[in-house]
């Protein structure tokens, strides 16, 4: 069974955002300090806002998917699964 274009297009997409994610986020730093000239200061409370954001993220995933009968998830919860998890 052949995949559609389609399917393999999305892959091959997926697969080059996946490579170049890692390969950019080491360049913000230099951006910001050598192009836009902000200080050490802006580069802290950048860094430092981006780490408290994933942080944030990270907890509000995991205490989304530990708690069964929370509407509130890191995941958006379809009205079916919603209903199996309030038992109606």
């Amino acid at each position: 069974m052949k995949l559609p274009v389609p399917v393999i297009l999305f892959g091959g997409i997926s697969l080059l955002n996946e490579i170049s994610a890692p390969m950019v986020a080491p360049l913000l730093p230099i951006l910001l300090t050598a192009i836009l000239g902000a200080g050490p200061v802006a580069l802290g409370i950048v860094e430092g806002g981006a780490d408290a954001v994933a942080a944030f993220m990270k907890l509000w995933i995991v205490a989304g998917q530990t708690s069964r009968h929370s509407n509130v998830s890191g995941w958006p919860c379809s009205a079916t699964r919603c209903r199996i998890y309030r038992g109606r």
